[in-house]
């Protein structure tokens, strides 16, 4: 897409309609119009019969993304895994003068700058810079086009094409690994009841609360300096979070070995649904570092002598009090941190404080409906009796459970 650019020659301003193109692989300025000065610009505009159409194209987020495309070589390598998914298509299928892989890319770049549907990616390209780039032919990338180029792409290949990817973007920068996170999430579908064709789809604890539709598990490894991706997995939709670790932490190893990352000096983080007993033998086996969360019911020892033990501790400029033990954890001696979460103490306070305000109003709801009832019984010694009954059985847990949460979290 062309631009306007000025240039001052002598203290004078020139301006000229210049577009970006690569030569001998690099981005170089070209020259299409030499426009003059500000002045003589604006008389040949003045000069119009009609008054001229300006129509505004978003172009820099675009032309960035593809410029990084062309770097990893995204097109090339998805290319070389496509196959015609039709007897009739060449074996290198080319749809609307596009291969997959430019197909792939263009729908990569709707998702990255404005997710939407496939039907609806159009509408967001005719607000860009391709609808100029492209021309006429953008007209034809409706949704049957992208179904057509994926299906393309065979299933099998997909683990192949995403290595090579993260390969290429491994050479091409710098990234910061010695600290990867790990973690799972599930995304809704409206994929049909009766639709058999994706099998991973199924019901389950959905994140978005839509129990009532089909979902797909997704577990993600990124970095956490620049959160780049170096492992992905989608699951079936109902597999717990454990099971679904116990099933790619051996690929995920297998990824940082093809990456010449040393395992040794990178730690995979991971939360509280992962740790099983079979999960850490595997973990073991693998000689991986890691650093992850445990539930607290079976080591109330740790929180016994916290109180004793606690050392102030400066993190990022925080000070912090914590305990470290060793201690047999699934068969094996590890290294246990117990520290105190303000954040987390306040939050568990104001969630038993709004509990209390809540019972009391029950109660006294209860209360005013006792007391408009016609039977003959002596409602005031029966409500007081039930509201000193509540009253100190609630007292005694909130009681309790403040004790027990604050300052041992």
């Amino acid at each position: 897409m062309a631009t306007l650019q000025c240039k001052t020659i002598k203290g004078k301003q020139y301006w000229y309609l210049v577009e970006s193109r690569r030569v001998n692989g690099k981005p170089r300025p070209i020259v299409l119009a030499y426009l003059g000065k500000a002045d003589d610009l604006k008389q040949r505009l003045a000069s119009l019969s009609k008054p001229a159409l300006i129509k505004s194209y978003s172009y820099g987020l675009v032309y960035t993304l593809c410029d990084i495309a062309i770097q990893v070589d995204i097109v090339g390598i998805i290319n070389r895994y496509s196959k015609a998914s039709r007897a009739y298509m060449s074996e290198q299928p080319v749809i609307n003068g596009f291969t997959a892989g430019e197909t792939i890319l263009l729908a990569a770049l709707g998702r990255a700058c404005r997710p939407t549907s496939k039907q609806g990616w159009i509408n967001w390209a005719q607000t860009t810079s391709l609808s100029y780039l492209l021309g006429p032919v953008i007209n034809k990338l409706d949704s049957q086009h992208f179904w057509d180029h994926m299906d393309c792409i065979p299933g099998d290949t997909l683990e192949a094409i995403e290595a090579e990817l993260i390969e290429n973007i491994w050479k091409q920068y710098k990234i910061s690994t010695d600290t990867l996170l790990f973690d799972t999430t599930n995304f809704f579908t409206y994929i049909n009841t009766t639709n058999k064709r994706c099998p991973i789809a199924k019901r389950g604890n959905n994140k978005q609360k839509r129990t009532d539709l089909r979902q797909i598990g997704y577990a993600l490894v990124v970095t956490q300096k620049d959160h780049i991706p170096l492992f992905q997995h989608t699951y079936e939709g109902n597999q717990p979070d454990c099971i679904t670790f116990r099933n790619v932490i051996e690929k995920i190893k297998k990824r940082l070995l093809l990456l010449n990352m040393d395992i040794e000096k990178h730690t995979l983080i991971f939360d509280k649904g992962m740790p099983t007993k079979a999960n850490f033998a595997i973990l073991d086996s693998l000689q991986c570092s890691y650093v992850t969360t445990i539930k607290s019911q079976g080591y109330k020892d740790l929180f016994s002598t916290f109180e004793k033990d606690a050392q102030q501790i400066e993190i990022e400029g925080q000070n912090i009090l914590a305990t470290k033990n060793i201690m047999n954890i699934c068969g094996k001696e590890r290294a246990v941190v117990v520290y105190l979460s303000e954040r987390l103490r306040e939050g568990l306070i104001r969630g038993y404080r709004d509990l209390i305000e809540k019972a009391i109003k029950q109660l006294a709801k209860v209360g005013s409906k006792m007391s408009g009832s016609k039977r003959k019984i002596n409602h005031d010694s029966k409500k007081a009796q039930i509201k000193n009954i509540i009253g100190e059985k609630l007292k005694d847990l909130i009681e309790y459970r403040l004790e027990e949460k604050d300052g041992k979290t």
